[in-house]
């Protein structure tokens, strides 16, 4: 049977800096678990705030692949700087480089997942705008009284920014 994690600990146990072996000691769980809980909770927030600031992401045309890619890049860039060092290197300095290689490669890995998270949550940002503006232009066909009834409520769930309905 598996073992519940929470997650408040768990983030709280994050926060405080203790490691994954740690933080699963201490919640009586798998390193494997709280890597995967981790995970989620990380996704989870990055789309939280990618949601959140879609609007002004969008209107600012940032270009967040581009950011992510050229990162991506540097990180290939010296993954192959430490993969050329290692030819060259003996006995416990080629180990240390292995080490680096090793860490780098990992980190490498973590980026491109975080490239796919933002471009799945980019895609999802989009349908969401396109859900947005089919809704608010058939808002804009309704009775004034049901239209003003719609935008105040969603209004009040922070659901709509500026509103403006087409003529």
């Amino acid at each position: 049977m598996r073992k519940h994690i929470n997650l408040k600990w768990l983030r709280e146990l994050s926060d405080k800096g203790l490691s994954q072996k740690d933080i699963a000691r201490r919640l009586g769980v798998s390193e494997g678990g709280v890597s995967k809980a981790l995970r989620r909770i990380n996704t989870a927030a990055a789309k939280d705030v990618a949601l959140r600031t879609a609007g002004r992401i969008n209107d600012r045309k940032l270009n967040v692949m581009d950011q992510l890619g050229e990162l991506v890049a540097k990180l290939r860039a010296e993954l192959d700087n430490i993969e050329h060092e290692l030819e060259s290197k003996p006995g416990k300095e080629r180990m240390a480089w292995q080490d680096q290689q090793i860490k780098y490669a990992a980190e490498l890995r973590k980026q491109i997942n975080v490239v796919m998270d933002v471009m799945k949550t980019m895609y999802d940002i989009n349908e969401v705008r396109t859900f947005q503006e089919v809704v608010i232009e058939e808002i804009g066909h309704a009775d004034e009284e049901t239209k003003q009834r719609i935008v105040n409520r969603l209004r009040d769930r922070r659901a709509l920014g500026e509103l403006t309905f087409p003529s």
